[in-house]
């Protein structure tokens, strides 16, 4: 567990913000500008938790946050919002902007804690049916005008299509969760014993952006990482990386060739070894990107409360 003074900045909070996922639960007081001053970090995730110890931790995390008022409204987003957590708040349609999450937040009161604001996600029927929870709050903290496309790289990563601040659509892809099943449960996890490399990783990405333009399938070539080890065209150790690679580039060019290119820079929010495995990739295929200096996810926050005119 994290407890952090930011830059040595002091100052009592107007904003309690609470990032609650599956794996880790992040905290933060913000002053009245939005300027985050401490900040925990631990990996109480809504997993690791039982449904009826939610209030209790909570509690607990947020007592060790510096500044801590006991007025300070509090805001909660993340996997905590869903039907797995403690208060679900349904979707909101989309196209939806930061005002329409404000619109939208659930109130729950708390016998001990007060009024805690949930967070919805965000759901879309059209072009395909999809759902996000938890990045619609990263995605409120930016500040990029016009039309852009954010990528948020996970387990689940998406590719999001924004009109200024409002999230007109957006595209899942299931390219962590793939990746992680393929090591753990096919002929393929022979991979899993060898290290990444990212000389690996570059080969993967290359015979991802191949295939593309051949109109092969994943599938039809998921099995190239087997039969390279087995043919002796590239030892096993490597199969981890290059099958990074292929998954990841194969993301990137079903996106850019499904309406997701971009003649600005792609904007990146997630883990840093991530963002960085997806900066290469869009660098090789001819694109930049860019990742905010900010914590997109505490300044969503803030924002959202602004709306709601919470401070």
């Amino acid at each position: 567990m994290v407890s952090q003074l930011l830059n040595g900045v002091q100052g009592m909070s107007s904003l309690i913000a609470i990032d609650w996922g599956t794996s880790s639960f992040r905290a933060y007081c913000l002053n009245e500008s939005g300027k985050i001053f401490s900040a925990i970090n631990s990996p109480l995730g809504i997993l690791h938790v039982e449904k009826d110890e939610f209030a209790i931790i909570l509690a607990s995390e947020v007592s060790r946050l510096e500044g801590k008022q006991e007025n300070s409204p509090i805001i909660l987003s993340g996997m905590i919002t869903s039907k797995n957590g403690w208060v679900e708040a349904p979707y909101v349609e989309c196209p939806a902007s930061c005002s329409q999450l404000a619109e939208h937040l659930v109130l729950y009161e708390d016998d001990t804690l007060g009024p805690l604001w949930f967070v919805p996600g965000l759901r879309q029927f059209t072009p395909q049916p999809d759902v996000i929870r938890g990045e619609e709050t990263q995605i409120a903290g930016l500040e990029q005008v016009g039309e852009h496309v954010v990528i948020l790289p996970g387990t689940h990563s998406k590719w999001v299509h924004m009109q200024d601040y409002t999230v007109m659509s957006f595209s899942t892809c299931m390219t962590g969760d793939v990746y992680s099943a393929l090591l753990q449960n096919t002929i393929l996890s022979t991979a899993a014993d060898g290290s990444w490399t990212q000389t690996a990783f570059i080969a993967g990405l290359q015979a991802a952006q191949q295939y593309h333009k051949q109109q092969k399938s994943l599938l039809s070539t998921l099995f190239q990482t087997r039969a390279q080890e087995i043919l002796g065209l590239a030892p096993a150790k490597e199969g981890k990386g290059f099958l990074s690679g292929l998954l990841i580039g194969t993301e990137i060019c079903d996106a850019l060739s499904l309406g997701y290119d971009s003649k600005r820079p792609y904007t990146i929010i997630g883990e840093d070894t991530l963002v960085l495995l997806y900066r290469q990739a869009l660098e090789l295929y001819g694109k930049s990107s860019m990742v905010p200096k900010y914590n997109p996810a505490a300044k969503g926050l803030y924002r959202i409360a602004r709306a709601k005119n919470l401070i």
